[in-house]
């Protein structure tokens, strides 16, 4: 990867990254997603506080479950928030119409 470079909004900062160590090309970071089993649950804060670096910089991070956590693994604000916004699958594949919606695909 090239050069880094960060400008700041007012509303918050964006990494973009050079396209090679010679350009002058700037583009934004591409999304990552986290796919964990269970997400989010107690054991797992050091992928919350991943997550929430990655934002902070400008990354765009939608978090992903297989399975749904229980409101037990929700102890504070941050994780209701993560889990109130969690894409969890196992869910969606019960709806095949929601799951080819989610692809991109209609058929």
């Amino acid at each position: 990867m090239g050069m880094v470079q960060r400008i700041s909004m007012a509303s918050r900062t964006e990494v973009l990254y050079a396209i090679d160590e010679r350009s002058d090309v700037f583009r934004r970071a591409p999304p990552v997603a986290y796919l964990c089993g269970m997400y989010p649950t107690v054991s797992l804060t050091f992928i919350l506080r991943e997550i929430e670096a990655l934002r902070a910089h400008g990354v765009e991070v939608p978090p992903c479950s297989i399975r749904r956590t229980p409101p037990s693994q929700h102890p504070g604000p941050l994780e209701r928030a993560h889990a109130a916004e969690t894409f969890n699958t196992l869910p969606e594949l019960a709806r095949p119409g929601r799951v080819k919606w989610l692809a991109g695909t209609t058929t």
